[in-house]
């Protein structure tokens, strides 16, 4: 299988790695360096699913019956990296530039209350989520939601329009008790039969009453993604398959296209991550690793097995994302593991197959 000839030419690819990559910065030591997502798996049962996204499969069996007497225990999220997206003329949710993001139910409020605790409460808390959820609450809803898949802020994007906004959040800097494991909720409200859709909300973090503006790692118009040159970067996000098709037919199209892991990605993703703010000062290492991932999954990139190959599409992404704050080195390596993090979803939920995708490069003379 050939790789995919891209819009960067050879010389192109090596000017990038031309330079003085070390840059004198404090290394921030990320929460884990192991990837967040590893056994998990997702798969597409409806059109706003989320995560892990190659294959759609056939749709899993998930054990919600209301038969079950055990609580289910509501976790924290996995996940270092999220993104909402809103339109500011429609969204329930309000964004203040000194105050972030507040649930509807706390806009004008000094302070937000304290989180209901879903030990302490259970009947509160999940009778409120349960209406955020379902979007039955409307105006007054304690929550916010969050999703830590690319593939559903596009899709999310593209429905709400051109004047849609996208921001880019850290949830480490989310209080444990206000930052809610969505999957785990929905079991719990299946159980309670207070939940009957088939969403199951695998990529989406519920967060109590507000995401403080220190969460927030930057906010762009959706046009901006859209407007992201050179064509290399429209052509690896292929956009106009997200404007007019569903997940279910998005998924399939991505995989079918054959995109590898090559310089021209790593531009194009070193071009995302920086409009999405991963080379500021607040960005984690984490968060770069996991914006890699999530690409890698869901667009079903091929990896080459070459390691120096791959360490060259290290370096090129490290070169266009310019990280202010963490050494080159250290955001290669973030890189990789991101890629390889993507490659192991790919490969272990690859339809049982359990062929690798990786492929020999080939060289030419």
């Amino acid at each position: 299988m050939h790789r995919n000839e891209g819009l960067v030419s050879e010389t192109d690819r090596l000017a990038y790695l031309r330079g003085d990559f070390a840059r004198s910065s404090s290394l921030h030591t990320p929460r884990s360096t192991s990837s967040p997502w590893s056994g998990r798996r997702i798969l597409y049962i409806d059109d706003h699913e989320g995560f892990s996204d190659v294959e759609i499969g056939p749709s899993p069996t998930f054990s919600f019956s209301s038969e079950s007497n055990d609580t289910v225990v509501v976790g924290r999220s996995d996940f270092n990296l999220a993104f909402r997206v809103w339109c500011e003329d429609t969204s329930y949710t309000q964004y203040d530039e000194a105050l972030g993001f507040r649930a509807n139910r706390y806009i004008g409020c000094v302070h937000v209350p304290d989180p209901i605790d879903p030990e302490t409460q259970p009947d509160l808390f999940y009778n409120e989520v349960a209406s955020h959820i379902s979007k039955t609450g409307g105006a007054s809803s304690r929550f916010i939601s969050v999703v830590s898949s690319f593939i559903q802020l596009l899709k999310i994007a593209e429905e709400k329009g051109e004047n849609s906004k996208i921001a880019a959040i850290d949830l480490d800097r989310i209080p444990d008790r206000s930052a809610y494991r969505a999957y785990d909720v929905v079991k719990e409200l299946r159980r309670r039969s207070l939940y009957s859709f088939r969403y199951s909300a695998s990529a989406e973090t519920i967060i109590y009453g507000e995401i403080p503006k220190a969460a927030i790692l930057a906010i762009i118009d959706f046009s901006e993604l859209k407007r992201l040159t050179p064509n290399c970067i429209v052509d690896f996000l292929k956009l106009p398959i997200f404007a007019t098709g569903s997940v279910r037919t998005i998924v399939p199209q991505l995989r079918e296209i054959g995109h590898h892991v090559d310089p021209n990605f790593s531009y194009a993703c070193g071009s995302i991550s920086r409009l999405l703010g991963l080379h500021r000062e607040a960005a984690s290492l984490c968060h770069i690793q996991e914006l890699v991932s999530f690409l890698v999954d869901g667009w079903s990139l091929v990896v080459e097995s070459d390691a120096e190959y791959l360490k060259l599409c290290a370096d090129v992404y490290t070169q266009t994302l310019s990280s202010t704050m963490h050494d080159a080195s250290d955001v290669a390596e973030a890189f990789i593991a991101g890629v390889k993090g993507g490659e192991e979803n790919l490969m272990r939920f690859s339809g049982g197959s359990g062929q690798r995708r990786s492929r020999k490069r080939r060289r030419t003379s």
